[in-house]
């Protein structure tokens, strides 16, 4: 049952954009829409304290109705910024600085950059990273065998056999597409190898160096042992030099 305030609390303000509602600075919402008797759009002559609905994200909204009659879902720490601070700049989203979303103090609000939001997420632990996921296949266990045989020379089909997972899972959590929050440091010295191994773009001198040895009739497999680097890289070299 809701509470009925015949004067609104003294913190409490209207909300911008919706005069037929106001909200306190702890994020109480009250409304004077009296919609209980049959009428939404009759305005009652006294306030009634709303409950907003929950969602599974942990965060508040309410349904409310606009100056111009429109009916419209607001997140309650949105309306608490927008009436006690003023209007969203652009680009900007709103950051609970504790990191419970169900917490809408003004105190606990402000304005931010999505980068500080994510940050905020980061610092209090509600970023779905690694096994989080709800489609993750690989844990952190998994992750750091496979970075520790990827470094040893295993291959990324060898591994995927090996893990009961498709070849991209394993490249992409190698090259730090998936888990690059974890096991930087062997990421960094894998990445040193696989940087000799697997060359990008083949240098100059190497390239001319190919190419005699091509020339002279040398197998690809031969030139590649003896200069150092992959068979694949020397044919991806060779394609894109045509």
């Amino acid at each position: 049952m809701s509470t009925v305030h015949y004067t609104l609390p003294d913190d409490a303000r209207i909300i911008p954009d919706y005069p037929d509602y106001a909200i306190s600075p702890d994020g109480t919402l009250f409304s004077r829409r009296d919609g209980v008797r049959g009428d939404p759009g009759r305005i009652a002559k006294f306030w009634n304290q709303l409950a907003p609905n929950k969602r599974s994200s942990g965060y508040r909204y309410a349904a409310l109705v606009t100056a111009e009659g429109k009916k419209k879902e607001v997140a309650i720490h949105v309306l608490v910024l927008t009436t006690f601070i003023g209007p969203r700049p652009e680009g900007m989203m709103t950051r609970h600085l504790n990191g419970n979303p169900d917490d809408s103090r003004l105190e606990n609000l402000c304005w931010g950059t999505p980068k500080e939001n994510q940050e905020d997420r980061n610092r209090h632990g509600r970023t779905a990273r690694g096994d989080r996921q709800p489609e993750a296949v690989l844990n952190v266990l998994r992750v750091e065998a496979i970075l520790d045989l990827r470094s040893l020379g295993w291959g990324s089909r060898k591994l995927a056999n090996l893990f009961g997972v498709d070849r991209r899972t394993i490249m992409f959590a190698c090259d730090g597409s998936t888990w690059n929050h974890f096991c930087s440091e062997k990421r960094k010295k894998y990445a040193a190898r696989a940087l000799i191994r697997y060359p990008k773009k083949i240098a100059p001198e190497m390239a001319a160096a190919i190419q005699r040895r091509k020339d002279a009739g040398e197998s690809l497999s031969s030139i590649a042992q003896n200069l150092g680097v992959t068979k694949q890289a020397i044919c991806y070299h060779l394609h894109k030099s045509r």
